[in-house]
């Protein structure tokens, strides 16, 4: 059985020979340098992979990568604008001319720090990956303090070593999405609850309302944790802890945290919101067995075997209340995945800690015998080496020749202007535009011909549906520039009418920049530049944007982003 209890010393104690670490024939200075130090070891083997080829290729076009790292580049304009007199319009004319932005539908917090990332480093793809790889190493500084509470040190490091390089974990940890700063400030905030359950005292509490408004400021599926409160709640008898008048104030400072985006959110995208989060009806059977199909490939079948077995033994080597409190991480998070209508095989990751907790603890059981204790670090050891390895030998997946393209156009042409673009990764190629374009001289017309709801499935609008149309949009904004990519398929009639328009006379090819990447599917495709001989003066003053993800459309005067153009030496580093 663990020797400590439920974060019960500051300093762990162990009787001599009862672990790998004799702490009780240390100082607790030294104590403290032991633990310091295989806390910075652990986080080293996570770095290690991470930081490999973080400089290497660009966003991934189909994901939701790109939109992440221009709302992020929104951020860092706005702090160093700080149009804190108009900020809707400055919203609005942003949006008008870079419109690849997710202020609504998705939480700000993790933008706004990736916004400070920018400001600081340089609007980049190798610094969006920074902004998560300092989430992914608060998370597992957070895990790794649980697990040295729940069991000892040595477990701690494997686990969080272990977790960091998991499959589910690292390959998220690589990109610039949400999950891994939603996760590691839901181990932040399982830390600070753990630490309450067993002292009821009221700063833990606040840590922990404080930390889960933030998590739900990040990514919605955070909200396994209320269910995973409630859930120990009852376990452990402590219902009079929600009535208690500082149980109150949490819940007021997490709502006063939240209230801002989510009555904004709810009031003006309900519509999507529920469609992406809570579906048009109640979940089938599939959705139940969703998530535990995913499991064996995000965490690997040595780690989920052993995870298992772990679980089934849980009742002869850990103590009742950290069994438990592992089971119900998992069963909270399963009911509410399982019920949110948006699957995906990476929104697992919230569930990956508690398995890696069974896996890892059992080979560091603090009153095993001398023999055991050796066969638990051999196994352990090898076990994190075979997932180092494979971490290391994984590479980044890679996708690259967007950023070439904005070069060349913010690299040719001094005096701006509207320029129309079509095709797939519209937010990639309006991230290194805005990046390769200090002067902000482009305005990018992406939502000229069609809309989506953001994608296709929940709605959308052909805009143009003729050749004619088409010839008197070009003619009536000036435009002389179009970006195209090569697409397998089109979901708009005026898609393949615009690349009839192209191949005329009229417009020239004078660029082609191939996709490069590591994937089959972007095998010989290129992205296209083409010019218009033909300018025609502008006749447009205005120009709108359909917005099917709000009651009313944005109509900007082209004048005015004319005069918005600003340059900031700090963005172009």
């Amino acid at each position: 059985m663990a020797s400590t209890t439920l974060l019960s010393r500051q300093h762990e104690v162990r009787r001599p020979g009862d672990s790998f670490h004799t702490e009780a024939l240390v100082t607790p200075l030294a104590t403290k340098r032991r633990i310091a130090c295989l806390c910075i070891s652990a986080l080293l083997v996570v770095v290690v992979p991470l930081v490999r080829g973080i400089t290497a290729g660009e966003f991934d076009p189909l994901s939701d990568e790109p939109t992440h790292a221009a709302t992020g580049l929104f951020f860092a304009d706005f702090f160093f604008h700080m149009p804190l007199a108009h900020p809707v319009s400055y919203t609005y004319l942003y949006y008008a001319q870079y419109p690849a932005l997710g202020l609504i539908h998705w939480p700000p917090l993790f933008h706004l720090v990736e916004g400070v990332f920018f400001l600081a480093f340089g609007p980049s793809t190798a610094t969006a990956r920074l902004a998560v790889l300092f989430f992914a190493l608060l998370g597992c500084f957070a895990w790794f303090q649980i697990v040295r509470r729940l069991q000892n040190s040595w477990a701690a490091a494997v686990s969080t070593a272990l977790l960091g390089v998991s499959p589910g974990m690292l390959g998220l940890e690589r990109a610039v999405m949400l999950e891994i700063p939603s996760l590691s400030l839901c181990l932040a905030a399982i830390y600070f609850w753990i630490d309450y359950l067993k002292s009821e005292r009221s700063r833990p509490l606040y840590c922990f309302a404080l930390l889960t408004g933030l998590a739900l400021l990040t990514k919605q599926q955070s909200a396994y944790l209320l269910l995973f409160c409630l859930l120990t709640l009852l376990a452990q008898r402590k219902w009079a802890l929600l009535f208690r008048a500082n149980a109150r104030r949490a819940l007021v400072m997490s709502l006063l945290l939240l209230a801002p985006f989510y009555v904004l959110s709810l009031a003006f995208h309900w519509q999507t919101v529920s469609r992406h989060i809570i579906g048009q009806s109640l979940p089938g059977m599939s959705a139940f067995t969703y998530y535990p199909a995913a499991i064996p490939q995000q965490l690997g079948w040595p780690v989920l075997l052993l995870s298992a077995l772990g679980i089934v033994t849980a009742w002869w080597w850990d103590r009742r209340e950290n069994a438990v409190l592992m089971l119900l991480w998992l069963l909270a998070c399963y009911l509410t995945l399982s019920f949110l209508s948006a699957r995906e095989p990476r929104y697992s990751i919230y569930w990956i800690p508690p398995w890696v907790y069974f896996a890892v603890a059992p080979l560091f059981l603090g009153g095993a015998a001398t023999r055991r204790r050796v066969a638990g670090a051999i196994a352990g050891g090898f076990l994190l080496l075979t997932y180092v390895l494979s971490a290391w030998r994984n590479p980044r997946p890679l996708v690259a020749g967007y950023e070439a393209l904005a070069q060349t156009i913010a690299a040719r042409d001094e005096s701006g202007g509207l320029l129309l673009f079509d095709g797939e990764g519209p937010a990639d190629f309006i991230f290194y535009l805005r990046a390769s374009d200090p002067g902000r001289r482009y305005v990018v017309l992406r939502k000229a011909l069609y809309v989506t709801r953001i994608t296709k499935e929940f709605g959308s609008a052909e805009l143009i549906q003729t050749r004619d149309e088409l010839e008197r949009l070009i003619d009536g904004y000036g435009i002389r520039y179009i970006v195209i990519s090569e697409m397998p398929a089109f979901d708009f009639d005026i898609q393949k009418t615009l690349r009839e328009v192209l191949a005329s006379p009229r417009f020239k090819l004078v660029k082609k920049v191939p996709i490069e990447s590591s994937a089959p599917r972007w095998k010989g495709r290129n992205l296209l530049l083409y010019e218009n001989d033909r300018v025609a003066p502008r006749t447009e003053r205005t120009l709108t944007l359909r917005m099917l993800t709000l009651d009313w459309d944005i109509v900007v005067p082209l004048e005015d982003l004319g005069i918005r153009r600003g340059t900031s030496h700090r963005l172009t580093q």
